[in-house]
Parts: C-alpha cells; sequence; structure tokens
C-alpha cells in the first residue's frame, strides 16, 4: 500500500508471499549450491525461512515479521562448515590470505531502526596470514548502542589468546563513545609465529602478559582516539636468536587518575637495562621518561645483528653505557626534547699478529658524550674520543627538517694505523690530521678546511 504520511508518499508491506526453489547455482569458477526459501503472512505476521547449501555449508534461516510500524523481527540463524576460502574466491578477494571452516548460530531482532543480535562465532583448522588457528571461538552481542565482545578466544600451535571488548556509543552515532578492551595470554611461542619467523629469522622465546585498556572516541583536535586507561604486564622470557640466550624483558604500566606511569626492565645481551616514566593522559600527552643501560657490547647483541646483516665482526667489539631521557608531548615529536648521554664509549679489537687474541682498546670517550634534540634540531654538545695516537673532537649541530642542514666542527688527527684494527683487507701507517667545517644539506654537504697526511702509507 502507497500511504501518504507528513506529505509524503511511504510504501507500507501489508502481506508477502513467496515461495524461491534455485537448484545448481553457478559461476564461472564454482558450484554454488541450492537454495530455497519461503514467506507466508497471516493476518500482520509473516513467518520465513532460507535453507541453502551455499559453497558446501549447511545454512538455515527462520523467523517472524510483524507487518506493523518498523517491522519488528526475530530470526534464529545457523551457519556451518562454510568454507572461507571459497567465500573470498567469490568476492574476488583472493589476496586476502585466510583459510579456515566458519560456523555461527545466534538470533537476530528488532526493529529496522533499532536492531540486535546476539552471536556465537567460531573459526576452526584457519590459517590466518601464514599462521595456522585451531580454534577461534567468539561470542557477538549488537544494539542500537553498544558492540559487545564478552569472550574471544583462540587456540593456536604457538598459544592461546583471550580476549574481550566493548564499544558503547549514542543510538546511530559511531564517532562518539567509549572502548574498553581486554586481552591476555599465558604463553605464546615466538619461534612458533610464522610472521615472526618471517621477520626475525631464528627468534625463539615466551611472550606472556595482559592489557586492560579504555578510551574514549570523539573527533577532536588531538585525533579521534583519547586513551584512558593502559594498565598492561608483559614479559618475554627465554629469548634466543638461533639458539643463542640473549634474556629476558619485562614492560608494565599502570593508570592512576590521568596519569599513567610505566617500567622497562631487561637483561638483554647480559646487559642491564632499566626504563620508567609517566604520561599524562590528556591533551598531546606530555611525557617524561628515562631509559638506562650499562654493559651493551656488541659480541653479545651479534645474534640479533647477524640477523639483520650477512656477518658480524669477531674480531670487533664496543661497550657503551650511559642513559636517555625524553620529555614533552607525545603527539607532536617535532617538540619533544631527549638528551642521549653516553658515559662510556669503547671500542677494543684484536691486534693484528698477535697469538694470544689479547684485546686492545681503539678508541674510548673522555668525558660523557652529549646529544641533545630539540626543536627538530640536533646538537652534538661533547664528543671527544681518544686512543692510540688518536685525538678526535665533534661538535655542532644538524636540523631535521629543511633536508637535514649540517652545522659541524671536526677537529682529529690519528695514526693510520687504527684503520687497519678495523678492517683487516688495509694494511696503514703514518699520520692524518683533519681540521674542517661541515655545512649544507645532508644529501649535499659543503666541507671546508685541512686534510694533511704525514709519512703516510696505505694498501688495500
Amino acid at each position: 500500500d502507497i500511504q501518504n504520511v507528513a506529505g509524503q508518499s511511504e510504501i507500507a508491506i501489508r502481506t508477502i508471499t513467496a515461495d524461491i526453489n534455485a537448484r545448481d547455482l553457478a559461476d564461472a569458477k564454482q558450484n554454488l549450491g541450492n537454495l530455497t526459501a519461503s514467506a507466508r503472512t497471516q493476518g500482520t505476521s509473516t513467518d520465513f525461512q532460507l535453507q541453502s547449501d551455499f559453497a558446501g555449508s549447511t545454512i538455515h534461516i527462520a523467523g517472524q515479521t510483524q507487518l506493523t510500524q518498523d517491522y519488528p523481527t526475530t530470526a534464529d540463524l545457523s551457519i556451518h562448515n562454510l568454507e572461507v576460502e571459497k567465500v573470498l574466491t567469490l568476492a574476488d578477494q583472493t589476496g586476502i590470505p585466510v583459510k579456515g571452516n566458519f560456523n555461527a548460530d545466534g538470533r537476530l531482532q528488532g526493529t529496522i531502526a533499532n536492531p540486535t543480535a546476539n552471536l556465537n562465532l567460531s573459526l576452526r583448522q584457519a590459517v590466518v596470514y601464514g599462521d595456522a588457528i585451531d580454534r577461534l571461538q567468539a561470542t557477538l552481542i549488537y544494539s542500537g548502542q553498544e558492540i559487545n565482545v564478552p569472550a574471544l578466544a583462540i587456540d593456536a600451535p604457538a598459544g592461546t589468546l583471550k580476549m574481550s571488548a566493548a564499544f558503547t556509543h549514542p543510538l546511530h552515532d559511531f564517532h562518539n563513545g567509549n572502548i574498553q578492551f581486554h586481552f591476555t595470554t599465558d604463553g605464546v611461542q615466538l619461534a612458533k609465529v610464522h610472521n615472526v619467523q618471517k621477520s626475525e629469522p631464528g627468534l625463539a622465546g615466551l611472550l606472556r602478559g595482559t592489557i586492560d585498556a579504555a578510551a574514549r572516541l570523539s573527533p577532536t583536535a588531538h585525533g579521534q582516539i583519547l586513551l584512558t586507561k593502559l594498565d598492561s604486564d608483559f614479559s618475554a622470557s627465554s629469548l634466543q636468536m638461533n639458539k643463542q640466550q640473549l634474556g629476558s624483558l619485562k614492560l608494565a604500566s599502570k593508570t592512576n587518575g590521568s596519569s599513567l606511569s610505566f617500567r622497562l626492565d631487561s637483561d638483554l645481551a647480559k646487559s642491564s637495562i632499566h626504563g620508567s616514566g609517566q604520561a599524562q593522559l590528556s591533551g598531546d600527552y606530555p611525557i617524561q621518561a628515562q631509559l638506562d643501560f650499562d654493559n651493551l657490547l656488541y659480541s653479545n647483541l651479534s645474534p640479533l645483528l647477524a640477523a639483520a646483516t650477512s656477518s658480524t665482526r669477531s674480531d670487533f667489539d664496543g661497550l657503551v653505557a650511559g642513559k636517555l631521557t625524553v620529555k614533552g608531548p607525545a603527539l607532536q615529536a617535532d617538540k619533544l626534547e631527549a638528551i642521549l648521554q653516553l658515559n662510556q664509549v669503547q671500542l677494543t679489537t684484536i691486534a693484528r699478529g698477535t697469538t694470544d687474541n689479547k684485546r686492545v682498546t681503539a678508541l674510548q670517550n673522555q668525558g660523557p658524550i652529549v646529544v641533545h634534540l630539540s626543536q627538530s634540531s640536533v646538537n652534538m654538545q661533547s664528543v671527544h674520543l681518544t686512543g692510540r695516537d688518536t685525538d678526535i673532537n665533534v661538535g655542532g649541530n644538524m636540523a631535521l627538517n629543511n633536508g637535514g642542514q649540517l652545522n659541524l666542527k671536526i677537529d682529529a688527527s690519528t695514526n693510520l694505523s687504527l684503520l687497519q684494527d678495523f678492517d683487516r683487507d688495509i694494511y696503514s701507517d703514518g699520520q692524518i690530521v683533519l681540521q674542517a667545517n661541515v655545512r649544507g644539506a645532508l644529501s649535499q654537504p659543503l666541507v671546508n678546511g685541512k686534510l694533511e697526511l704525514k709519512n703516510a702509507s696505505l694498501n688495500l
């Protein structure tokens, strides 16, 4: 029936009678299966049902709709043994690497303006972006003002994960609302995670942890999401690279009102790393943090470095210790201020021609090396290295914007035999003195100064 409501024509459905029987549905790629559907109206109620074996699955929908305002509807849904890969193929989405057996059971009800749903979903024997999943089980509850996933569990060869999440929002408004999220895992074995091995082959360890987070969704000048809570406790133990022990790592955070405190502790590669700080969960997230590190040795880090490079040096070693402090608005990187202070820098090597593999110090710092990052500018306030017949001083700054403008002064003198300590293919001797100013863009630096060689020889 066509009715005139408030000067506008509206179509009101008064009765439905339908019988559909489709057999051997197919497209150019594969057989889609069969489908039967029916609908019958009695009074103001219409009963309907649908059955299909689409793509080898079993689909059944049955329910009732009231042919009154907003069409109140109740329907029960079941989908069993639906192959995700076949659905993606039919949708021309073969580039999405997901396989598995999908099942769903639940009830849909409500009106067109305010629908609700309560679904139980599962995915079994799946492979998602290369990682195997034995079982994914989830419950989804939807209403006009809430999307709630009270339980989601993943069982995989690498370990188990459990999550829950909820998004509450004003009716028909998905741009404002509150988000809550919980995540926990009793143990994930990194060696069995395909995507971890793809990016870092040989990395192993056990990851455990929990996250409790909350955020407010509201379009503002600072972005769409404002974090209001982040309580976490994570640990990575028995870390290894190619069966070489690397140590462990712990990271924790706690929210107190609008303040977030966090801490990092690690003995990675036999070093000592401790970090702590605070951030305000408002505005541009002002942050203050400090990271102290000691006994960072190149030889202990070599298993990690070997994963990123073709080889590591066995005759060379380096040691650094110091601290890094950061403060400023986290959402405005150009306004962050950071100070890197290296209290100890030592480069050692095995002298050529020795048989006892005794290490000698090639270079070491004289006083702390301080590098200050502020307002998109890097200032080297104190860089002084010395060694055998070697004295190197570097100072100046570099702007990180405008192509990286340089303003450096280098004053160095060294014995050329230092080169052969770092490269076994070089035989060198004599003295080199360099006094130079480096200016201009990083891509096209302008170097002016003096380079002086004394009794120099170099063989490669």
